[in-house]
């Protein structure tokens, strides 16, 4: 017999995957014994929260004619 953690711990564990980007909603369905979601979004991993700053913000592209050099004019006291 198989033992799982309960309801509260185990929505813990998920919602700490997903926020991470480390599974995706049909990935939790699955562990759940739940059907798949048809949606495609529900296969995709969520940008990692912790280095975007949230599960709907991704990366900021580069604009044309900017440089990501960083900028060495700063004076050292």
């Amino acid at each position: 017999m198989l033992l799982r953690a309960n309801t509260a711990d185990r929505a813990s564990y998920y919602q700490t995957m997903r926020s991470i980007g480390a599974m995706t909603a049909n990935e939790v369905r699955a562990k759940e014994d739940m059907p798949r979601h048809a949606d495609a979004e529900a296969d995709k991993l969520a940008p990692a929260a912790n280095i975007f700053g949230g599960a709907n913000k991704t990366p900021n592209e580069p604009q044309a004619g900017t440089s990501q050099e960083p900028n060495n004019n700063e004076v050292s006291k």
